[in-house]
């Protein structure tokens, strides 16, 4: 995505003819799959490295159905290969994860998943941070518990929370950048109600803390979560979501500079809205 920047009352013109360039020829492939294959599921994350695809989590199908905590691997190759992509369960040391949907994946570096947030049931809600170690196999959480639960699942922070942990939540994005993973958006809360947020976070993924986050200026986006989040050129782009109210179709542009985090939202139509959906950054042709 190309982007011209102007300001326009707190909003960014967008080049139309970035939206419309052309693709090329592009089709849907089904490529052979082995081994032992997953049940059906929604909820989980799905992340790459190298050669291997991690999926974790998500409701499965099964009876009852509910959320898992299971970790599947698939070996990729490519879409010509005749041979088929296997999937395997992978013997992991350590204590897993609580089982869980609507949390977010990051891979930190060649070898390393972060895993943050995510729901167990309407009220068990997640702001732990978990780590797969995909060359040593195994789990570890570096920050130790967020919080505990009551008896009927309530979430209650542990007394070394600071303002810069997030609140636990589920359906928010993640996204690396310089070293930081930023959390933004989202819903959840640590009470019974629902609560829909548009606030950012920062974790450090060297030092294995959460941040302070700079000053925001800007309009910012209104609450939402399973809305799309991409790195674009040190930028923030975040497109689409939905809260208890509405569904959006709006692009909003986070620029992190230095010492000011501003907001600003792109002059464009980005047609029907959409939530739950899924959106990846490529390089814009033929530019």
């Amino acid at each position: 995505m190309s982007n011209t920047e102007a300001s326009d009352g707190g909003k960014s013109a967008v080049s139309v003819s970035s939206l419309q360039q052309d693709a090329g020829s592009v089709k849907w492939s089904q490529p052979l799959i082995g081994g032992d294959v997953p049940s059906g599921r929604s909820g989980h994350t799905l992340t790459v490295l190298g050669d291997r695809a991690y999926m974790f989590g998500g409701c499965d199908e099964n009876l009852p159905p509910g959320p898992t905590n299971a970790l599947y691997r698939l070996k990729l190759c490519s879409p010509d290969s005749r041979q088929p992509m296997e999937w395997n369960q992978p013997r992991i040391s350590g204590d897993p994860p609580m089982a869980r949907w609507l949390h977010s994946a990051t891979a930190i570096d060649k070898f390393r998943i972060l895993y943050f947030g995510g729901f167990h049931s309407d009220t068990n809600r997640f702001n732990d941070v978990n780590i797969l170690d995909t060359k040593a196999m195994m789990w570890s959480q570096p920050l130790g518990s967020m919080g505990d639960f009551t008896p009927r699942g309530n979430h209650i922070p542990t007394s070394n929370n600071s303002i810069a942990v997030p609140c636990p939540r589920g359906g928010h994005s993640a996204n690396l950048i310089n070293g930081e993973i930023l959390i933004f958006g989202g819903y959840g809360g640590s009470g019974y109600g629902r609560r829909d947020f548009n606030d950012i976070f920062r974790f450090n993924v060297s030092r294995f803390e959460w941040m302070k986050t700079p000053a925001l200026k800007g309009k910012v986006p209104e609450g939402r979560s399973g809305h799309s989040a991409n790195v674009v050129k040190g930028k923030l782009f975040v497109f689409g979501g939905w809260n208890s109210q509405m569904q959006f179709n709006d692009l909003n542009i986070l620029s992190l500079d230095e010492d000011q985090w501003t907001w600003s939202e792109a002059n464009v139509d980005l047609g029907i809205s959409r939530w739950c959906h899924t959106a990846v950054s490529v390089a814009a042709i033929p530019n």
